[in-house]
């Protein structure tokens, strides 16, 4: 099905029929030269993000994970949110929904997530993630997987120096075998994250923060292979641009009010194919909360940029 971006949110409402795509997903745009992550001096983040640097970052280091941008967008005291997430097949001209999974998200008074559950179609948990705070501390997260197996338990402890510094997390499966060291050594304008893995050599990442904490650039060096990553911030939106070592595709994400709206991902090799995905929404409740969602391919056809649907998601909230 191919739509036009005015008719997305449409689209989300109400069924419509399935029609074949004319036109081939864009793959001529011009490929982009490797992204580093340097400064307007050429300089690379590991000689930028050091002891003696200028200050930026006010108040001790935090650390949030980039898949918390996922829920920034929720408005309100909520409580908890279940999204069930739709797959999208074409059958006899319509398009007919089939249940992916379902997620179920529960937060604290302070909007943190402590609880991340996915459950498959028929309402078997798959994974699950809880947090446990200790007031502004992170203190520990179990991670619960292969539930069909027995559901098997990694917990992560983090540590704080007397300054409110984060300084490292330690990870253990359930017979308490370590897993996974992982040390953070704060500086002025962000910090230094080495992680230490049993019978790997330590993959060493550095990353650049403003003066509210925020990731401006970070560099991510595994096992020889580079990825950096330099986000931008403009009102209500960010941006997000991923580069995986020097022949991977450049991925830009742009979220809008912690909403994702747009994702490509930009060739860098003749292998590699462009390719676009917008997210729109609808349905918002009185929070604001939008209670319908889909994903839509971005196509060219014809020289005409037009939408096909690939999934839908469909969300409820509670709230404190």
């Amino acid at each position: 099905m191919t739509r036009t971006l005015l008719s997305l949110l449409t689209l989300l409402s109400v069924a419509a029929t399935s029609e074949s795509v004319l036109g081939q997903t864009q793959s001529s745009k011009q490929a982009l030269p490797a992204f580093t992550a340097t400064d307007a001096t050429g300089k690379r983040l590991s000689s930028i993000v050091v002891d003696t640097a200028a200050p930026t970052r006010a108040g001790p280091l935090r650390v949030t994970p980039d898949t918390s941008v996922l829920y920034d967008g929720i408005r309100g005291p909520v409580r908890s949110t279940t999204v069930r997430q739709m797959k999208l097949s074409d059958k006899t001209g319509k398009t007919v929904e089939t249940l992916a999974d379902t997620k179920e998200i529960l937060f604290d008074r302070e909007g943190r997530i402590v609880s991340y559950t996915v459950k498959t179609p028929d309402g078997t948990i798959d994974s699950k993630v809880t947090k446990t705070f200790a007031g502004n501390f992170l203190k520990r997260v179990n991670y619960f997987f292969n539930y069909s197996s027995g559901a098997e338990r990694i917990t992560t402890l983090s540590e704080y120096d007397k300054n409110g510094n984060l300084t490292s997390t330690t990870s253990r499966e359930a017979k308490g075998n370590v897993t996974e060291v992982v040390n953070f050594h704060a500086t002025p304008n962000g910090y230094k994250i080495t992680y230490l893995k049993q019978g790997r050599p330590a993959d060493v990442g550095y990353i650049l923060q403003d003066k509210a904490a925020r990731t401006l650039r970070s560099e991510l060096r595994t096992a020889g292979q580079v990825t950096t990553t330099e986000l931008s911030y403009d009102g209500p939106f960010l941006t997000r641009i991923v580069s995986d070592g020097e022949k991977g595709p450049r991925v830009e994400t742009t979220y809008k009010a912690g909403r994702t709206v747009r994702i490509t991902s930009t060739p860098r090799t003749k292998d590699q194919t462009y390719s676009a995905k917008v997210v729109a929404y609808a349905d918002f409740d009185a929070r604001g909360n939008p209670r319908r969602a889909g994903d839509f391919e971005e196509l060219n056809v014809s020289g005409k940029t037009k939408y096909r649907a690939i999934s839908r998601s469909y969300a409820t909230y509670s709230y404190y």
